[in-house]
């Protein structure tokens, strides 16, 4: 990925991302043992119980025990 700083020099950045869908957190999260996940979604840093979770969010709020 290459992006600019504020001082305008170009800098190049080696990332490893991974982007999970909403099944494969519950899978993963069933799977360590944990028996009540509930998925939200995350409005812009709005991490709230309220919103439910869209095909438009791109943030997620997970809870798990």
């Amino acid at each position: 990925m290459t992006a600019v700083d504020d001082d305008g020099k170009e800098k190049i950045l080696h990332t490893n991302e991974r982007w999970y869908m909403p099944v494969e957190i519950n899978w993963l999260l069933k799977t360590l043992g944990f028996s009540q996940i509930d998925i939200f979604a995350a409005h812009l840093g709005d991490f709230s119980r309220e919103h439910e979770l869209t095909i438009n969010d791109f943030e997620m709020l997970v809870i798990a025990c």
